[in-house]
């Protein structure tokens, strides 16, 4: 719970000792993990989006963005999964590109 002062009352004002934000006693200050998203945005259109639906920039061909930059805008969770998806979206197209056949999925069971 935060007191009057904008502090937790845990924590009684210590939010600048990262022990205490991250110890999972009590939920980090704002501004303790960022993901930042949407500065080069996908898009099927280089006038409104910075890369292609496969990662690269529409106007620097072979540089490709594949972290949240690439988002259109922030989403609710946590963005690691999605964020390693867009990377293996890269790659699986750098790889088609230079002709390296890329791997099928296997199912796990």
């Amino acid at each position: 719970m935060v007191n009057g002062t904008g502090h937790c009352a845990h924590c009684q004002g210590k939010a600048s000792r990262p022990d205490l934000l991250l110890s999972g006693a009590h939920p980090a200050a704002p501004g303790t993990a960022m993901h930042k998203c949407g500065t080069a945005r996908m898009g099927v259109d280089p006038t409104s989006s910075v890369v292609d639906p496969d990662c690269q920039c529409w106007d620097a061909k072979g540089v490709f963005v594949a972290d949240g930059a690439a988002f259109a805008s922030q989403g609710f969770q946590n963005p690691t999964l999605t964020i390693m998806a867009l990377a293996a979206r890269a790659c699986a197209h750098v790889t088609r590109a230079a002709g390296v056949p890329v791997a099928k999925a296997v199912a796990v069971a």
